[in-house]
């Protein structure tokens, strides 16, 4: 028996499927612009200049690199998504609601 898994997501709607809110959690969260094999370091930033300034540039056609995380059941999926302009306030929440998840692993009893 697999106590693990790592596979592609290969579009945005596939991501979506998992987060239809835009919202993650402790125990689903996303990295983004991660590089690796998978992809580059492009930022939503990046992308977000090249729509404003609507030239070409390094921004690898308006392609992001994700790493979607789930702790619990050690599983992890990649993926380099196209994404459109009208994408980018879904993934700047799903990035802050990721922050913000990652921030809490392991603080769940701790009072101050």
């Amino acid at each position: 028996m697999d106590y693990y898994s790592v596979s592609e997501i290969e579009t945005l709607d596939e991501l979506k499927k998992y987060f239809p809110n835009g919202e993650a959690n402790e125990l689903n969260f996303v990295l983004f612009s991660t590089s690796g094999v998978h992809g580059f370091y492009t930022t939503i930033e990046d992308i977000e200049k090249e729509e404003d300034d609507e030239v070409d540039s390094d921004c690898d056609n308006h392609r992001i690199t994700i790493l979607y995380i789930q702790p619990r059941t050690v599983r992890v999926m990649y993926g380099h998504i196209e994404v459109t302009k009208d994408d980018l306030e879904y993934l700047k929440k799903l990035r802050k609601t990721s922050l913000d998840a990652i921030s809490n692993i392991g603080f769940y009893d701790i009072k101050e």
